[in-house]
């Protein structure tokens, strides 16, 4: 099982590529489908550890540069020369890959 196949999965998330976070909070018993770090006996073992360090980082990139529409004290971010096929799956290599030349997300710091 892979998780692009679980995540986009239709009977479970229709229109799953739109970027929607309120739908796990609206319905707890998505959880079950969260497989990003897979489940059961082959789970990985780091999951607090990750998401503890997930949620340190992104504390302190909104710390640093605020959020929509309140900047911080060193400035905001803004999408760099990024577009959808960026970011899309191309194919899965047990982790996702996206189009060969592209350069990922990438942010730029505004004063």
């Amino acid at each position: 099982m892979d998780s692009y196949n679980v995540h986009h999965n239709p009977t479970i998330f229709p229109d799953s590529h739109t970027f929607r976070p309120q739908r796990w909070i609206d319905d707890p018993r998505l959880e079950k489908y969260m497989v990003a770090f897979s489940r059961g006996t082959r789970g990985c073992i780091g999951i607090n550890l990750a998401y503890a360090e997930l949620f340190s980082c992104v504390a302190r990139v909104f710390r640093v540069y605020g959020g929509l529409g309140n900047p911080g004290p060193q400035g905001t971010l803004e999408v760099f020369k990024t577009g959808e096929g960026d970011v899309r799956m191309v194919e899965d290599m047990f982790i996702p890959f996206v189009r060969e030349g592209s350069k990922g997300v990438r942010v730029m710091v505004k004063k």
